[in-house]
């Protein structure tokens, strides 16, 4: 017991300074060096995900193909929804404590003070965690950008690049072209690029073809075909036929079907609905309860949101929102006002998170230079308060949707079953 006691001290020191050191800018070649020097590059097939949303979806789905298939698969995601371990994963187990906090000292001691950001620290991790492992598969996703980003270190042997939106545009740009541009500048010559969104910026297949990277695009090259209960997905070369539909959005799925099968990865009709049937994802289009419905989702920009609302069911909705103050919160009201009856906003844990009262004023400005008769707004300072209220109003019929950011979706996660058998 003492000896787990000291391990998790000294994991939170680690996490204290990875929180302090934050995401300042880095010194790539430094990192690449270090790369180099310690043999951290994979010997196995990369396959890299990149966009502005749907990422998360899709590396889970491509991560499950292979397990289901017998293969060994190391996984980097970010960010995380509870706990920092979830990042970093070998065949669906997370990494442990003892080893995360081993691996973080290290890095911590041994690479220079300009190679190290949180994001950096935790992908040379990974890299170093894998180590141990006999892995067949690594699937890395990137946290913002691509062009200038750390695992743009790597060459993939597929890249995928999920739908574009507007978000991150101080970092990024404020076009879809120019952040497309960003996120193209993962390609590699004559890399596999699986396009997960059909009207994809045409600054993404202009940079296809300067590299000479090869194009694979939903809808052109692959395609899905719906019917009421199942879908079938076909491309040039096979079909798979009677798929249930997951919780996930299909053009991800889609995609990362696409994926195995430009890595030749030999798949199963009866595996690919076998996976499909339980392939879900925390904090998407996460149902937690019914009667009324509480549905969790971490759309965090008004592209996300809108996919999301056009996408469920539609009920009366009532939602608790909570938003960072480096997001463009405008387009997000703009989007939630089309659906919501009553607004309850709230404060996340997350630093950088909006106050409650601030966030309100914003929204009745927007709300109130929108429409001349504006839904009900409540504040509630904590999300708890903002369950409590929220269920209070809400009738079976309809639905209570958090949505947002990952830290407020995070602690409503948690929360919710006390405050339902309560």
């Amino acid at each position: 017991m003492q000896y787990i006691k000291m391990s998790l001290q000294h994991l939170d020191f680690e996490l204290d300074y990875l929180y302090k050191i934050g995401f300042r800018p880095l010194n790539l070649k430094k990192i690449k060096n270090y790369i180099s020097k310690y043999k951290l590059t994979p010997k196995v097939p990369i396959i890299t995900v990149t966009g502005t949303n749907g990422k998360g979806s899709t590396v889970e789905t491509i991560n499950n193909l292979l397990i289901s298939n017998g293969f060994s698969v190391g996984k980097f995601t970010s960010p995380h929804l509870i706990a920092i371990n979830e990042r970093i994963q070998v065949n669906n187990q997370v990494i442990d404590d003892n080893s995360l906090s081993n691996l973080l000292r290290i890095k911590r001691t041994q690479l220079e003070l300009d190679a190290q950001n949180y994001f950096s620290v935790l992908f040379l991790v990974a890299l170093s965690y894998w180590q141990s492992f006999k892995l067949d598969y690594v699937i890395l996703e990137v946290g913002i950008g691509g062009k200038y980003d750390v695992l743009n270190l790597l060459d993939a042997d597929v890249l995928v690049i999920s739908s574009i939106g507007l978000d991150h545009e101080a970092r990024l740009g404020g076009s879809r072209s120019i952040i497309g541009w960003q996120k193209a500048g993962l390609m590699r010559a004559k890399q596999s690029v699986v396009l997960a969104e059909p009207n994809a910026p045409k600054s993404i297949t202009d940079c296809a073809i300067s590299v000479g990277a090869n194009v694979y695009k939903i809808q052109h090259d692959f395609w899905s075909q719906y019917a009421n209960s199942f879908w079938n997905w076909h491309s040039r070369q096979q079909s798979f036929y009677g798929l249930p539909y997951p919780n996930l959005f299909i053009e991800n799925v889609s995609s990362a079907i696409a994926v195995c099968e430009r890595l030749n990865v030999p798949l199963q009709a009866s595996k690919v609905r076998s996976v499909l049937k339980t392939l879900s994802l925390h904090g998407r289009q996460e149902v937690v309860h019914n009667d009324p419905e509480i549905l969790l989702d971490v759309s965090h920009n008004a592209h996300a949101l809108q996919h999301l609302l056009q996408s469920i069911p539609q009920k009366p909705t009532i939602l608790i929102f909570s938003a960072l103050t480096r997001k463009s919160v405008e387009p997000m009201i703009q989007v939630l006002r089309q659906y919501v009856e009553q607004w309850i906003i709230c404060e996340s844990k997350n630093p950088h998170s909006y106050s409650a009262d601030s966030l309100t004023q914003i929204i009745k400005q927007q709300l109130s230079s929108a429409t001349q008769n504006p839904p009900p707004i409540y504040t509630k300072s904590v999300p708890s308060q903002a369950v409590k209220f929220g269920l209070s109003l809400c009738p079976k019929q309809y639905r209570l949707l958090i949505c947002g950011c990952f830290a407020l979706v995070a602690e409503v996660k948690l929360l919710i079953p006390r405050l339902i058998l309560n």
